[in-house]
């Protein structure tokens, strides 16, 4: 509790001293007050602190963030980090509800990737590779959005609005989905 919480610490360990003082004071209750003052306001403080933590806990959960901001159309958005390395995609949850995602986009490096996003009903390691790279124009892709040229270090950010529905995200840069740089999405 000391380390997470030291305001509360010190107004509950400061209040005995307060009641001694008043108690064995020397009639200058001015400097009692004062130091009330001081520890109810830590403790107000330290109250509104602890709440605003547990407000942001109940918001973020399992990776989606939510947003209190509208995005496009006035809706609340998700957010989903997204990191990003040779050889891997990895969100930080495996869905999103539908409407407005916002994917913050990390590349952990040490090559440059893109960050793409498939709807399709096909297994991640079943779409269509033509010349060492997805096929975006094939039957049963639809290609909804695109970060491209993340380059190592870098965070990039794509919003976009996500139907019902089961998504892929890649990195289509030739020979990085084949070399595991996919990973299944859905949006409920």
């Amino acid at each position: 509790m000391l380390k997470r919480y030291p305001l509360v610490a010190v107004a509950v360990l400061m209040i005995p001293l307060i009641t001694l003082l008043a108690a064995c004071g020397d009639g200058d209750n001015d400097k009692v007050d004062r130091a009330r003052t001081e520890v109810t306001g830590g403790l107000n403080k330290a109250q509104t602190g602890v709440t605003g933590g547990v407000d942001k806990a109940k918001t973020q959960v399992g990776g989606i963030t939510g947003n209190d901001t509208p995005g496009a159309g006035g809706a609340e958005q998700a957010t989903v980090d997204v990191t990003e390395k040779d050889f891997a995609i990895s969100p930080g949850s495996p869905s999103a509800p539908a409407g407005n995602v916002k994917f913050n986009v990390r590349n952990d490096g040490p090559s440059t990737h893109e960050f793409i996003v498939i709807k399709t009903d096909l297994a991640p390691d079943q779409l269509p590779v033509k010349d060492g790279k997805v096929n975006e124009d094939a039957n049963g892709i639809e290609l909804v959005d695109e970060i491209e040229d993340i380059r190592s270090g870098d965070t990039k950010s794509l919003t976009t609005n996500l139907d019902t529905g089961r998504y892929v995200l890649i990195c289509n840069i030739e020979g990085h989905y084949q070399q595991g740089m996919r990973v299944g999405f859905a949006v409920q």
